[in-house]
């Protein structure tokens, strides 16, 4: 399937690299390959993920605390967030592709 990420999980994706290169030198590599991996295998089997309210889908990454919500239309994997699972869930409920 292919895959269109929103600006805004775009830009969480980058600052989380970020903040965990900033934490410890070649984690935020790390954290990048776990999130092409992760992406790797919903647009592989977008139904992997359980339905979370109603629309969207919440696949969690491994090794870290985020996950990935997403919506699946036609033949496209529409990523919303890259949320933190601890913090202000469900912040980016507004965002519209």
């Amino acid at each position: 399937m292919d895959v269109e990420i929103h600006p805004e999980a775009e830009y969480e994706l980058n600052e989380q690299a970020a903040y965990y290169e900033y934490e410890a030198a070649g984690l935020g590599v790390v954290y990048l390959r776990t999130f092409d991996s992760t992406l790797n295998l919903v647009a592989e089997s977008p139904e992997i993920a359980p339905v979370w309210r109603d629309v969207y889908r919440r696949f969690a990454m491994r090794r870290f605390p985020q996950s990935l919500f997403y919506f699946i239309d036609d033949q496209t994997v529409f990523v919303v967030a890259v949320a933190h699972d601890r913090r202000l869930p469900g912040y980016w409920l507004q965002r519209r592709f």
